[in-house]
Order: structure tokens, then C-alpha cells, then sequence
């Protein structure tokens, strides 16, 4: 080596050095975040794309640097190199591949305290559906793999906003099918190609992913196409951490939604059912401390957890350690569980109204805090909302009443970091009769109270009703 290449290759170590030092300061920062908000769900990430185009490369140099880096990182079995399935071009082997990673990940989003940070699929739902793609259209002597309507099929399942929601993050990795084919054979001792790594497979494949993105990734979160052809892997893989980091950095600092000004302005002060002026409404969204700094008026989905005869309320208390001192939820017993719209909420597409959007949010809000899922679009909610201090001015409670059947069941499994710790003199997170709920000690509060008056048609003792219940019946005591 001589002393041009000697100066080169040292310029070189210096700027690699100085990448992973600013990743690494910034991985620091995201943990401190996490310490201070709470990391509520793991982010999860797939890995998809043409074959040796640096998924496997990108997948090892991202997982060691999230792991040694303070991140409880999981990779999901790359169940195509396990499939029994011989054939790649039997759709059976994507049904396989595609059901075995649905199975997998759906067992590690965990909500509880041993949840991961980050999960990682090398190939998962949006790999088998450019896959049944291209065996749906490349043909076979004139014959295509798959027919139409059984793509079709797979496509409506694939796409539901119930799989569609779960990815954070979606790598699509492509490379020229000369540069898959050289690496693919630069260390094998033979040159046969097989029934996918060849150039005209290859070439139609590309072209695949290219109709996929296009036609379907709208209906992702965050959707990064990386080209790796005249690429090295540093450069993929600075890349990769770079987008993991940010999407952590995001999920941490939220997002959320608030009203356009001339709505919020015209909102009836109250218990009121009127949701038609709100049901065009388009949310904008913004980081949560500038949100709350605006003379703005937020969305908060909130659900009562109720029995059918409405005797009986699931009542909680938040973690004192989360609420800050002029929270009217602090160091108060609540009736409702739920919080503030996220822009993960609202679908990519757009084309949901804003009470969809809402439900979206109710529907996360109850499997975070209480780990139910529950199906929230049969309910009509009604509004919540005051101008008596300056912080109930700028809130909205859009609250839905859900039944559930109880039957002997006395408390719910609560998320520790978002409620206040049970013990057995304290109510938090115990199904408690109205009768039992009404003398409670602690204080209750006016959203809770309001409750009280419109749903079970009382109010705690010694304390009036906020507001009048909005069918008329007479408060009970």
C-alpha cells in the first residue's frame, strides 16, 4: 500500500469514526427521552426487498448497535430459511413465511414491562405482498403462479389497517440484479443459477417491488427505499440506524392532534352530542409541549369500562410520577382511561373522518393502558368539554361508554407506568359498584364527575353534578 492509499484509508477510518460517534450520542439521548416519557409500545421495523441486495448485512450491523447501545432489540425468525416449503414460486411458501412472521411478531408486541424496544422482521407482510405480486403476474410458459383471485384475496387480508398499523418503519432494499448475482456467487464454487437467482427473475422482481411501493405504500406509516447497487454497506448501514433512531426519537416525543382554531372556538360548553360539526373535521398535529404551549383546543378519547346495567365502573388513578402538579388528573381518581390523539393514529391515506381517527386512538389507548382490544366503532360517543380554567379550555373529551361482560371480574391488569401501583386499600384499577364509587374518599375529577351525572345519572356525595345530564333525568344521590 502506498502512502496515497495509506492517507486515503485513514481519512476514511476518521469520517467512519465520527459517523458512529454522533449515532452513538444520539442513541444516549433517545434513552434519556425514553427514561423521562415512557416508551409505551415497541417500535417494529421490517426488512424487505430484492434477494442480496444487504437486508441480512444491514439486519446484524443494526441489532449490534441498538443492543450494545442500551435497546432491548428482537429479531424475528427469517422464517424463508426454515420454510418446508421447497419451492419458492409455490405461493405456499409466502403463505407460510408470511403467517409464521404475522404469528411471531403478534407474540412480542407485548405491552407489559418486559416488552422490547425494538422488534425486527427480516421479511414479514410487505415482502409477502410484493412476492404474491410478481407470482400473480410473472408467467410461467405463458401461466402466472398465482391467480388473480386469490391474490386479491391475500391482498385484502395483507393491507387491513389492523397489520398495516403495527410497522413503524419499512426498509424496501433493492439492488441492480448484476450486483444480487455477483454477490450471491462471489464465494459459492459454482456458477448454476437457481429458480430465483437469475437475471430475468431478478430484473421482473425489481420491477415488482416498484409496482408495490407505488401502488400500496401509502398505507404505511414510513416507507424508506434503499438502493444498495453502488453502495457499501457502511454507507446502507449508517443509513439504516440513522432512520431506527429517528423513528425512536419520534414514538418518544409525540405528536399529537388539536382542532383547527374556528373549531375549537364554536364548541358547546358542556355534556353534549352534537358530532356533526366535528365529523369533517381534518386534525393537525404537532410536538406535544409546543401543542399544550397554543391557545388550542386538543382531542382526548377517553372510554368508560362499564357492565351492561351500568352498576359497576372500572376506576384508576395515574401514576403520580407521569402527571405534572397542575394536572386535574394528578393525585384524582378517574373514571375513564384513554389520552390524546397521535399522529400514528391517523391513517396514511387520509381517507378516514376524524371520528375514525379518534376510534383509531381509542382502540390503542385501551390495549396500551388495560391490554384489551377492544372494537370501539359500535359505540357513539358524546363531548366533554369546559371553559372554566385555562387548562380545560384547551381539552376536548370525546368519550365513549364500552360494556363489557364482567361477571365476577374485580380489577383489570393495568399498565404500571401509565397508572398509579395498586395496594389493597386503593380503588385504581378495580371494577367498583356506582354505589361504592359515589362515597369514595378521593377526589373525583369534572370529567369523572360528568360522567357520573350522564352515564349513571348520580354524583359523588357531597359534590354537585359539573353539568346537567343531557337527557334530563333527575341526579341521584
Amino acid at each position: 500500500m502506498n502512502e496515497i492509499e495509506k492517507q486515503v484509508n485513514k481519512i476514511i477510518t476518521e469520517e467512519r469514526h465520527r459517523h458512529i460517534v454522533e449515532l452513538e450520542k444520539r442513541a444516549v439521548s433517545i434513552l434519556e427521552s425514553k427514561e423521562t416519557h415512557g416508551q409505551r409500545r415497541p417500535v417494529v421495523i421490517e426488512f424487505c426487498g430484492s434477494p442480496k441486495s444487504g437486508k441480512s448485512t444491514s439486519i446484524t450491523s443494526l441489532s449490534i448497535f441498538l443492543r450494545r447501545n442500551g435497546f432491548r432489540t428482537k429479531i424475528l425468525t427469517k422464517s424463508a430459511s426454515v420454510c418446508p416449503i421447497a419451492s419458492k414460486t409455490n405461493p405456499m411458501f409466502n403463505v407460510w413465511t408470511m403467517c409464521s412472521s404475522l404469528a411471531e411478531l403478534v407474540e412480542h408486541l407485548s405491552y407489559g414491562k418486559d416488552r422490547y424496544d425494538v422488534i425486527i422482521a427480516d421479511r414479514g407482510l410487505f415482502d409477502a405482498l410484493t412476492w404474491f405480486y410478481w407470482l400473480s403476474c410473472h408467467p410461467y410458459v405463458g401461466n402466472p403462479y398465482l391467480d388473480q383471485s386469490s391474490y386479491e384475496y391475500l391482498v385484502d387480508f395483507i393491507t387491513m389497517p389492523l397489520w398495516t398499523r403495527i410497522f413503524d418503519l419499512i426498509f424496501v432494499f433493492k439492488s441492480s440484479p448484476e450486483t444480487s448475482l455477483f454477490r450471491e456467487y462471489a464465494n459459492q464454487l459454482t456458477e448454476k443459477q437457481g429458480s430465483i437467482m437469475n437475471e430475468p427473475v431478478l430484473a421482473s422482481y425489481g420491477e415488482a417491488v416498484d409496482h408495490v411501493v407505488g401502488q400500496y405504500g401509502s398505507l404505511y406509516r414510513n416507507i424508506k427505499t434503499v438502493d444498495s447497487t453502488d453502495r457499501t454497506a457502511d454507507e446502507v448501514g449508517f443509513e439504516v440506524v440513522t432512520e431506527v433512531l429517528n423513528c425512536l426519537r419520534s414514538l418518544l416525543v409525540e405528536k399529537i392532534g388539536y382542532l383547527p382554531e374556528d373549531v375549537g372556538s364554536q364548541l358547546p360548553s358542556g355534556v353534549s352530542h352534537g358530532l356533526d360539526a366535528l365529523r369533517s373535521t381534518k386534525m393537525a398535529f404537532g410536538d406535544r409541549a409546543k401543542v399544550e404551549s397554543r391557545s388550542v383546543v386538543q382531542p382526548v378519547a377517553i372510554a368508560v369500562i362499564t357492565n351492561k346495567e351500568h352498576t359497576k365502573v372500572l376506576v384508576v388513578e395515574r401514576n403520580p410520577t407521569r402527571m405534572g402538579c397542575q394536572s386535574p388528573e394528578s393525585n384524582r381518581a378517574l373514571l375513564y382511561i384513554g389520552g390524546h390523539v397521535r399522529l400514528e393514529d391517523e391513517n396514511p391515506d387520509s381517507s378516514e373522518n376524524f371520528f375514525q381517527t379518534i376510534e383509531n386512538a381509542l382502540h390503542r389507548e385501551i390495549e396500551e393502558e388495560i391490554g384489551e382490544a377492544i372494537h370501539v366503532a359500535t359505540a357513539t360517543p358524546f363531548l366533554i368539554y369546559s371553559r372554566q380554567t385555562e387548562r380545560s379550555n384547551h381539552h376536548l373529551a370525546i368519550c365513549y361508554v364500552i360494556t363489557m361482560e364482567l361477571g365476577g371480574r374485580s380489577s383489570f391488569d393495568m399498565n404500571e407506568h401509565e397508572f398509579a401501583t395498586t395496594d389493597r386499600r386503593s380503588k385504581t384499577g378495580k371494577v367498583v359498584p356506582i354505589s361504592e364509587v359515589v362515597n369514595m374518599p378521593q377526589d373525583f375529577e369534572e370529567w369523572s364527575v360528568a360522567i357520573l351525572a350522564e352515564v349513571f345519572h348520580t354524583a359523588p356525595v357531597g359534590r354537585e353534578a359539573l353539568f346537567a345530564p343531557t337527557d334530563d333525568q333527575a341526579v341521584k344521590k
